[in-house]
């Protein structure tokens, strides 16, 4: 009897140690689809038209003098002013950011689990993808 129960418990271990090994990639998936989810039905706020308007200058000094008139760093709109060449729309316009926000959750996690343990580091990894105010 003790040795079918064993056979029994055997499986299941495997698998949660399969589900518990996949769980970071597949918070990470979930956390993406929410975030262009999130990014393809809701307009540019303000901060992101700023943006948008001061990349789209005529030449890349032009859109650099542009971003020193603003209190953030010029680096996203230079980055912004290449990226709107290849499209305009506001999906394709957040999704730099919507990468960055999910290689974010990537990095929480192998940090907590090098730092912490694998548990720790899986919840911090949840919190951060599934923030409302970091969607």
């Amino acid at each position: 009897m003790i040795a079918s129960e064993e056979f029994v418990s055997a499986p299941s271990r495997g698998l949660s140690q399969r589900l518990a090994a996949a769980a970071p990639a597949l918070l990470i998936i979930a956390g993406l689809i929410a975030r262009l989810i999130s990014a393809h039905s809701k307009f540019l706020n303000a901060d992101e038209a700023m943006h948008y308007l001061l990349a789209t200058q005529p030449t890349l000094p032009e859109a650099y003098r542009a971003s020193l008139g603003t209190a953030h760093p010029p680096l996203l709109i230079i980055f912004l002013h290449y990226w709107t060449m290849i499209s305009h729309s506001e999906l394709f316009l957040r999704l730099p950011s919507v990468a960055a926000g999910t290689a974010a959750g990537w990095f929480l996690y192998t940090w907590l689990r090098d730092a912490i343990d694998r548990a720790t580091a899986v919840v911090g990894m949840g919190l951060l993808l599934f923030s409302p105010a970091l969607i």
